[in-house]
């Protein structure tokens, strides 16, 4: 199983993600993956590997008994030594800089929809997925400066889900979406600083799911 460890770390590392996303995003027990990651774990089930196989596009084979050692490019070395290229990964365009405003909405850096400045590696489900890159501590401890927000804007939300809200007066938050019902979208801060917030549904023009936190490191520029 030693492969497996390997394996993993370089798949994480080599995606700009952390055992803690990965859990998110698999459902996968996270004391399961740094089992795995620290050589504790003997044998993994598989209901345990197959979405941790799936997330990264790699055969469940190659998960356990390949090797990724020499491999500078994954994608090129997974198809040619296994046949399983990473597919699933999509080169989510950086969109913009923001940082969150001292009455909790965020403050645009720069970088207008359409323009980016590099792209984070990401297996999105949502073709007009982008990526927002953090500035400043005003989302700590969440999310840190530096860190990228993934943005699947086609994505359905629901209670619980980190969001980018919006307005119609061009105004936008990231907050946590706690309900939609009797005309009213209720938000719990990401920073504890802040009240929720309560806007009415017609205030508000878009909600987009966040499905991940990216580390900074995840930026490849061209």
């Amino acid at each position: 199983m030693n492969n497996l460890k390997e394996n993993l770390a370089y798949l994480i590392e080599k995606h700009g993600i952390n055992p803690t996303v990965l859990a998110r995003e698999t459902k996968v027990n996270q004391p399961s993956i740094f089992r795995i990651l620290s050589g504790e774990s003997k044998e993994p089930r598989r209901a345990t590997l197959e979405p941790i196989a799936k997330y990264f596009g790699v055969s469940l084979v190659w998960l356990v008994e390949g090797d990724c050692r020499g491999m500078d490019n994954l994608n090129d070395a997974l198809a040619e030594h296994t046949g399983f290229p990473m597919s699933g990964f999509k080169q989510v365009p950086v969109v913009g800089h923001v940082k969150g405003g001292p009455d909790g909405f965020l403050e645009e850096l720069g970088y207008p929809t359409g323009q980016g400045d590099g792209h984070v590696e990401y297996p999105a489900r949502d073709k007009n997925a982008y990526a927002l890159r953090v500035r400043g501590d005003s989302m700590r401890p969440r999310i840190k400066s530096g860190e990228f927000l993934i943005v699947e804007p086609n994505h359905t939300v629901s209670p619980g889900d980190d969001v980018v809200v919006i307005c119609r007066d061009g105004r936008k938050l990231v907050k946590e979406l706690l309900y939609i019902k009797d005309n009213e979208v209720r938000l719990s801060s990401i920073n504890a600083d802040f009240e929720p917030v309560i806007l009415f549904q017609e205030e508000v023009e878009a909600i987009h799911y966040v499905a991940a936190i990216c580390p900074s490191g995840a930026l490849y520029q061209p």
